[in-house]
């Protein structure tokens, strides 16, 4: 599993490889608005949450991301810091962005 970590003034982890069904971690620090997965690979589904789950792969309470695609979610959870969960079958490369409340 990778993990890794935002400071509250950064708003991005980029080029990231996830390994096939290895659960990686990304956390925010400070409240975020939204956080934004982008899958920079060209195959491979990307699935992720942002609710404190741990996704799975073609689970049905993660979001997906298909190759070369991205997807913008809410952070609706009243805590201190943005933390993203993803996974996928296949190994695919990508980023997050989270945009911080100002």
């Amino acid at each position: 599993m990778g993990e890794y970590s935002a400071a509250q003034d950064e708003t991005s982890i980029h080029g990231k490889q996830l390994s096939p069904g290895v659960v990686d971690v990304v956390r925010f620090a400070g409240r975020r608005r939204s956080a934004e997965v982008m899958n920079r690979s060209e195959a491979g589904d990307l699935f992720f949450t942002i609710d404190g789950s741990v996704p799975e792969v073609e689970g049905r309470h993660a979001f997906l991301v298909g190759p070369r695609g991205n997807l913008e979610v809410d952070d609706e959870m009243p805590t201190n810091e943005t933390v993203v969960h993803l996974v996928s079958a296949d190994a695919v490369l990508y980023s997050v962005t989270a945009a911080p409340f100002r």
